[in-house]
C-alpha cells in the first residue's frame, strides 16, 4: 500500500522501481542515488558528461577477481556489474526504441551511474533485462505482438540482453521474486554470470 493505493494499481514503471529496490535490499546490492545513467564524451576539446538515459530499475553488484597461478593481483580486485531494467510495451511500438536501450553498453567510455553517498561507478559489465507485460485484453494483443518483435529483435541483436514477459496486473512481491531469480546469478554468484550471446536470447515468461 502506498497512501492508500493498492501496488497493483500502480503502472508497472513504478512497480518495477519497487521490485528493483526489494532486490537491492534483499542481496545486499548498491544502492543507485537515481536511475540516471551516464557516460563520458569528447566535445570541444575536453571530457564531458552526458545523460544517456534512464533505467526503470537499476542494480549494482561487485563481483571478486580471483587470480590464477603468476596472475594474483597484489591488492583485492572487484568488478562493479549492472542490471539495467526497461520496461517494454508503450514505448516499443517502434524499432528504433528498445534498439537503443539494448545498445547501451557499447558505449565506447562505458555506462557510469551514481551510487548513495555520491560516488559515480563505470559498470564493467551491463546487462540489459527488458520486461514486458502481457495484456490480458485481446484488444491489446496486437499491439502487445509488434512490442514482443520489437524487443525480441533488440534483444538478439546485442549481447547480454533478456526479456522477461509478465502478467500485466503482476504485483510487486512477484514482480521482484522473478527479477531476483534472472539476475541474482550474474549480480552475485554462486557461479560465473551467463553471457548471452546476441542472437541467442528467449523471452522468460513470469
Amino acid at each position: 500500500m502506498r497512501n492508500g493505493v493498492p501496488c497493483l494499481r500502480e503502472t508497472l514503471k513504478k512497480r518495477l522501481k519497487k521490485a528493483a529496490k526489494a532486490v537491492v535490499q534483499s542481496e545486499g546490492l548498491l544502492e543507485a542515488k537515481s536511475q540516471r545513467l551516464f557516460s563520458p564524451v569528447w566535445r570541444d576539446r575536453r571530457y564531458r558528461w552526458i545523460n544517456l538515459m534512464d533505467s526503470d530499475g537499476t542494480l549494482v553488484g561487485k563481483r571478486p577477481v580471483v587470480g590464477m597461478s603468476g596472475s594474483a593481483s597484489e591488492s583485492p580486485v572487484e568488478l562493479t556489474i549492472g542490471v539495467l531494467i526497461q520496461s517494454e510495451f508503450t514505448t516499443s511500438g517502434t524499432k528504433p526504441n528498445p534498439l537503443g536501450k539494448a545498445a547501451i553498453s557499447e558505449a565506447p567510455l562505458g555506462v557510469w551511474v551514481d551510487l548513495k553517498g555520491g560516488t559515480r561507478v563505470r559498470l564493467d559489465r551491463a546487462d540489459i533485462r527488458f520486461v514486458l507485460p502481457e495484456p490480458a485484453s485481446p484488444a491489446k494483443r496486437a499491439q502487445f505482438k509488434t512490442a514482443s518483435m520489437n524487443v525480441l529483435n533488440a534483444a538478439e541483436t546485442f549481447a547480454d540482453c533478456e526479456v522477461l514477459i509478465v502478467r500485466k496486473g503482476i504485483n510487486c512481491d512477484a514482480l521482484s521474486r522473478s527479477i531476483k531469480g534472472r539476475v541474482r546469478r550474474w549480480l552475485k554468484g554462486v557461479g560465473r554470470p551467463m553471457r548471452v550471446k546476441a542472437g541467442h536470447t528467449r523471452p522468460h515468461v513470469r
